[in-house]
């Protein structure tokens, strides 16, 4: 829950990546993040996406497995159609 409310509260792309990402499927672009977040129709878009995430329901699954965590991930990114969000790309 603490992550999903930084989503909502913060303005950094640090901060609210999935905002970011939203914004970015929104209004591609070829800047750097830190450019897009000072381009104004740019940061509009980030508001807007926020908000629209604001307006989502939520629903908690407790998973005490990490591989069944995991693979519950995956399966629910596809299942709901959120993969365009959830790369699971490592870091």
């Amino acid at each position: 829950m603490k992550r999903l409310i930084q989503h909502l509260n913060y303005d950094s792309h640090y901060s609210a990546s999935l905002v970011y990402r939203m914004a970015t499927e929104d209004y591609p672009h070829e800047m750097k993040r830190d450019q897009a977040m000072k381009d104004e129709q740019f940061k509009n878009v980030f508001l807007s996406a926020q908000e629209r995430l604001r307006q989502m329901k939520v629903a908690f699954v407790e998973i005490n497995n990490d591989l069944e965590l995991y693979l519950f991930e995956v399966f629910a990114s596809m299942r709901l159609d959120t993969d365009t969000w959830n790369t699971f790309r490592t870091h």
